[in-house]
């Protein structure tokens, strides 16, 4: 509590007691009400700035209005009495900050601003769980892989027929792709840790590319042929990367050998307490393994089960892998030889008898019988007997 309002409240305890004890009654009233009327001005004084200058009533600041995001790492927001909405590096009490004012958002002069144009907020909309997914890790080398793509497509697109694409689309493509680069440069000056802005930034791309497209009645299939190669050559498509979802089968196929090369990259988002499925190779049961591959409980070592006739679960294990960092993952597997690599780590095991054959074999991404991998997989191809297999995303 305030200690002026204390000091207030004091003062008229005091004076009630002068009441109730002073011997001189007669006079005290007319002197009483004054000194009433004088403390309860100050108490109002004191509480009617914390009121009306509340962050709901305040004129001018609202994120929605302003298009103003958060503030920098490591502040947190607040409303001072004055209605003016700051970041403070310290504690926030009430309305006030007893660290330090890093900067505002309400433009006073006081303070610099926050993030300056570089965080003007552009999307409030819901953001695809893909976009969500692909940038929560390395966000700001996929923005420059997205960046890349806006500049291979824009060079592809400048040799399309113009009575397909006219040459207002281009130029507005041109002007949002300027514009991005400049996003770009700002926000990493700022040195951003939050995937947040990364993602929101490229919803938003996605919203004027598309109102591109429809302004100007664009035929998307003609874009999409002439631009796509380019854009495999230069940015990581949307198809690598992989959410983990129970019971998700990829692909269904015929093992003849067993012999294989398996590869992704990987980034373990966290640990849970049971065990927890990356992949699976099966013929519809959890006893059959070619391979699988889970994460150990509340650890994030990799149970790798490559599976043998003479026992279904054989199979090896990695050290700790790192948490929100990618990591590369391979097997390779012929004849009697499993050779696995997590990133400079190597593991050797040799195959006691021979691997699983078949028909009717799933690829499972997860699987069924175990919860998901708190994980984010990209980068993933299986070629079995010398066949690449096609992975088919099914969510």
């Amino acid at each position: 509590m305030d200690p002026i309002f204390i000091i207030f409240i004091s003062i008229l305890v005091i004076f009630i007691l002068l009441l109730v004890f002073s011997s001189n009654k007669s006079q005290l009233p007319k002197f009483g009400i004054g000194i009433v009327c004088v403390v309860f001005a100050m108490i109002l004084v004191k509480l009617i700035p914390d009121q009306c200058c509340s962050a709901s009533q305040v004129e001018g600041f609202s994120a929605e209005s302003t298009g103003t995001t958060m503030c920098p790492i490591d502040t947190k927001t607040y409303t001072d009495r004055l209605g003016n909405t700051n970041c403070c590096s310290g504690q926030v009490n009430g309305n006030h900050c007893d660290g330090t004012v890093v900067c505002t958002f309400s433009g006073s002069g006081k303070y610099p601003i926050c993030g300056g144009n570089s965080r003007r907020r552009k999307w409030f909309g819901p953001i695809d769980t893909w976009v969500l997914e692909w940038m929560r890790s390395d966000f700001e080398e996929k923005f420059k892989q997205v960046l890349n793509y806006m500049k291979a497509a824009y060079a592809k697109v400048g040799s399309i027929d113009k009575r397909l694409v006219p040459r207002a689309a281009i130029d507005a493509f041109k002007a949002l792709l300027d514009e991005e680069i400049a996003w770009n440069a700002d926000i990493l000056k700022e040195r951003v840790k939050d995937a947040a802005p990364f993602q929101e930034e490229v919803m938003y791309i996605i919203n004027e590319v598309t109102n591109i497209i429809n302004t100007h009645k664009i035929d998307r299939t003609v874009v999409q042929k002439q631009v796509t190669t380019e854009m495999c050559a230069t940015s990581t498509p949307v198809n690598s990367i992989w959410p983990l979802y129970q019971n998700n089968k990829l692909a269904t196929f015929n093992i003849s050998k067993g012999d294989y090369v398996l590869s992704f990259d990987i980034t373990i988002q966290g640990v849970l307490a049971p065990w927890t499925s990356i992949l699976h190779v099966s013929t519809g049961t959890d006893g059959s393994r070619a391979p699988a591959i889970f994460l150990w409980p509340n650890d994030t070592r990799l149970h790798i089960r490559i599976g043998d006739t003479s026992n279904a679960n054989w199979g090896l294990d990695t050290d700790s892998l790192p948490i929100g960092k990618k990591t590369r993952v391979s097997i390779v597997a012929k004849d009697t030889s499993v050779a696995v690599s997590v990133d400079s780590r190597q593991y050797a095991a040799t195959q006691p008898t021979k691997r699983p054959t078949g028909t009717g074999y799933i690829f499972y991404l997860s699987d069924p019988w175990y919860q998901p991998a708190n994980a984010i997989i990209e980068n993933l191809t299986f070629v079995l007997d010398d066949q690449p297999i096609n992975l088919e995303r099914t969510k």
